[in-house]
């Protein structure tokens, strides 16, 4: 047998093969996937949520809240606060006022002189001095003991920090969760179940039968 009866013989089995294919493809007939219903898509269960379409929050250990240290009085729930110490020499004015006294220029001794109508030299009260024979008077000075700084020290006080109410933590909605203590499942967007090809059909939606 030469080449080309060789190549006959081959066309010959290829179309004999080929219509005993077409003869069993039409011995069959297309229904109708009775897995997928004619869908080519299957449901499954989500195997992250299980059917819930919710995962718990593990942010927040499924309450809704998260409580952290109150960044205010970092977790102390007392509030320092600095208060100076006023000086006690002047009361925290920075100056002081001083009794000066002098004598009456307008008398001698808290008397002064002066004629009565007989012409006659009496001596009456001086009412400059009020018969004191001298003036009292007042200069304000720097003070010595805080040099005019109103201060002669600080110290610390502490109050109840009004953030946390001195608890020393904060208590707030959990924002990962919007308080709910769960959220929708990121894996089937919150049906629960997932669709995956039908592995009857291949996606096709039908199946061959005789």
């Amino acid at each position: 047998m030469g080449y080309n009866g060789a190549k006959n013989k081959m066309k010959h089995v290829l179309l004999f093969v080929s219509l005993l294919f077409a003869g069993s493809m039409m011995a069959q007939s297309q229904v109708t996937c009775p897995t997928c219903q004619g869908e080519g898509k299957k449901a499954e269960v989500c195997s992250t949520c299980h059917s819930k379409g919710y995962v718990p929050c593990t942010y927040c250990d499924y309450s809704g809240k998260r409580t952290s240290r109150c960044t205010y009085c970092s977790g102390s729930g007392q509030k320092p606060r600095t208060v100076k110490d006023p000086c006690t020499s002047c009361n925290g004015k920075g100056q002081i006022k001083r009794v000066q006294n002098r004598s009456c220029t307008h008398c001698r001794g808290g008397k002064r002189p002066t004629t009565d109508r007989a012409g006659n030299t009496v001596y009456v009260t001086c009412n400059v001095c009020n018969g004191l024979g001298g003036i009292r008077d007042y200069v304000t000075e720097t003070c010595s003991a805080c040099g005019g700084a109103r201060y002669v020290g600080s110290h610390t006080e502490y109050s109840t920090c009004s953030y946390c109410s001195g608890a020393g933590q904060k208590t707030e909605t959990c924002s990962y969760c919007s308080g709910k203590g769960a959220y929708a499942c990121r894996v089937c967007e919150g049906y629960g179940y997932v669709s995956k090809t039908c592995g009857s059909c291949h996606g096709r939606g039908y199946v061959y039968t005789r």
